[in-house]
């Protein structure tokens, strides 16, 4: 007659099961996060790239015309601008102020759910604005998870 309590248990416990489930958990947590930042920062070189162009197009148009720029209206019709809704590009170009001689532009996200750049449901949007001096700099933040 066989003992039951003799006999070698196959399989794991449910602690064991439990405490497999928390250490994938933690990993997935981490990972996503990660990512989050990952992505974030991401739309924000996308950003600078889309004000470097956009300042290389002042630069040109100054240089044929004498004067920068003036309007947001037309900017997608300045040469070497990839338009935000054709190219991708998840942030919106201003031009928030233009003279003769100096300009300044902003690049702004679009602060809808849809945007892959609001990643939260907050009013915080990014905002990076360069001048006619190539200066480019962060207004507004909104990578801080």
């Amino acid at each position: 007659m066989k003992n039951r309590f003799n006999t070698k248990n196959k399989g794991f416990t449910l602690m064991e099961m439990m405490i497999v489930v928390v250490i994938i958990g933690i990993l997935v947590t981490a990972a996503v996060t990660g990512y989050g930042k990952y992505s974030c920062r991401s739309n924000q070189a996308t950003a600078k790239r889309a004000l470097g162009e956009l300042h290389l197009a002042m630069e040109k148009f100054k240089a044929r015309n004498g004067k920068y720029f003036s309007t947001s209206a037309d900017i997608n019709t300045l040469p070497g601008i990839v338009s935000p809704v054709t190219g991708g590009i998840p942030y919106t170009l201003h031009i928030t102020s233009a003279t003769e001689d100096i300009y300044t532009a902003q690049a702004r996200c679009s602060p809808h759910a849809a945007s892959p750049c609001a990643l939260d449901d907050d009013p915080t949007v990014d905002i990076w604005e360069i001048n006619n001096n190539g200066e480019m700099r962060l207004v507004q933040d909104d990578c801080t998870l």
